[in-house]
């Protein structure tokens, strides 16, 4: 689908604007989480382009460059690990 907005744009010159996260967040460039149904996607504006990953891919993309078995998915070993990590502390809520 973004393909499709970012031909249109260019075909009749305007920019893709993603205005909900710009309103919601006053960001000027927010990256976006799109879930609708059985898809979840990051979506961000930058170097003149949108750039997207489905989160599914982003996670074995991930576990990958952390050289983590497929076994029995990318996705569960890349949690499982996180879990066990330095990186998992939440901060506290005010």
């Amino acid at each position: 689908m973004l393909q499709v907005v970012r031909i249109l744009s260019q075909l009749w010159k305007k920019p893709i604007v993603i205005e909900m996260g710009r309103i919601v967040t006053g960001a000027d460039d927010p990256v976006v989480l799109y879930v609708n149904g059985g898809i979840t996607q990051v979506t961000a504006y930058g170097d003149g382009e949108t750039i997207d990953i489905a989160v599914g891919n982003c996670l074995d993309r991930f576990a990958r460059v952390l050289t983590l078995s497929n076994d029995p998915n990318p996705g569960y070993n890349t949690e499982q690990s996180l879990s066990r990590s330095y990186y998992t502390t939440r901060p506290t809520q005010p």
